[in-house]
């Protein structure tokens, strides 16, 4: 979140500070206001940019999600015993589908940083260059 500059928004701040009741500064000109809205789309946006960048699969499975169901919190909470029935499986397909996304970006992220400690073996045999010049120097 730091990284994303996500801290500023008050939903992101941390739950402590989420619950308390924002101060409205009567005194706040349209200007200032439309400035301190536009830094907190901002550092959404760019949260968003980098949960795409570093969570390709999850990202994938959340848009697919959004473009076919209605995420309508009202939508969510009506309907007969039998529709809520239903859209609860759903949500536990999501879950799961999540799940299993995550799974993937975090085998990637795997991949890749094992790829990357690989290719640098050269800094662990200079490592090994030192040793050996200190063991040849203690004999």
């Amino acid at each position: 979140m730091r990284i994303a500059q996500a801290d500023s928004t008050e939903e992101f701040a941390g739950i402590t500070n989420f619950s308390k009741l924002k101060e409205v500064d009567l005194n706040e000109t349209p200007t200032m206001q439309n400035r301190r809205l536009r830094e907190r789309l901002d550092a959404l946006t760019k949260t968003v940019e980098l949960g795409r960048r570093y969570f390709p699969h999850c990202s994938d499975v959340l848009d697919k999600f959004l473009i076919e169901e209605s995420t309508d919190l009202i939508f969510l909470e009506t309907g007969t015993p039998e529709d809520q029935r239903v859209k609860r499986m759903r949500f536990s397909e999501l879950k799961e589908d999540v799940r299993k996304a995550f799974t993937k970006d975090k085998a990637a992220v795997a991949a890749i940083a094992s790829s990357a400690s690989s290719s640098s073996s050269p800094r662990y045999e200079g490592r090994g260059r030192q040793a050996n010049r200190k063991a040849k120097l203690s004999r």
